[in-house]
């Protein structure tokens, strides 16, 4: 965690990528959160500030988040996803191959404080459709012990979409770290005329 100059304390974390089959919607286990019942109680404080601030001023945000992650873009040394983190997070960062991709996407991520509020904005706020009207068929990919996007919200995507498959892995918010083969694998799987 870091203090800000209000002395209040923020950790920001980093977000899910989607991972859609072929031909079928861009969602990953994001919903909106508003719509799953406890989701929002179950994210950690520094992300329900950064869901009730983005939406509304993400230009705002923009400052908040850049303040937070100055020391993590000058130093990157300084930069660690701490105790928070459930053990198979903590797991991937201290990989000798995954750990220093994560951090290095991690802080290219945080250069831009910007992108990172306008991606909260869109993500915290109204999606300007209801998610039931996607009829695309969807896999969607959450560890259960992730600590980021609580699982319920992976549960909830997966009921609410008409086609959607819900894989749920032992793993908490960087499965695309240390489950990578497994998703790449049904992705290709759904691929007509595929070997795999």
């Amino acid at each position: 965690m870091h203090a800000t100059q209000s002395g209040q304390y923020h950790h920001l974390g980093t977000w899910n990528c989607p991972l859609p089959r072929p031909g079928g919607a861009p969602f990953g286990s994001f919903a909106p959160f508003r719509l799953v019942p406890g989701a929002y109680d179950a994210m950690p404080p520094q992300l329900q500030l950064l869901a009730d601030l983005a939406p509304a001023d993400p230009v705002g945000t923009a400052a908040l988040v850049a303040e937070v992650a100055a020391p993590w873009v000058q130093d990157p040394d300084t930069f660690g996803l701490g105790g928070e983190m459930p053990p198979e997070d903590q797991a991937v960062e201290s990989h000798p191959e995954w750990g220093p991709n994560l951090r290095a996407q991690i802080r290219e991520g945080l250069r831009r404080a910007d992108g990172i509020a306008w991606d909260a904005a869109v993500l915290y706020g109204d999606w300007g459709f209801a998610v039931d009207t996607v009829r695309q068929p969807t896999d969607v990919w959450h560890g259960t012990v992730d600590a980021v996007t609580p699982f319920l919200n992976g549960e909830w995507l997966a009921r609410t979409l008409p086609d959607a498959t819900l894989h749920q892995v032992l793993g908490g918010h960087f499965i695309f770290y240390s489950h990578w083969r497994d998703i790449i694998s049904a992705l290709v799987a759904r691929i007509p005329g595929s070997s795999a």
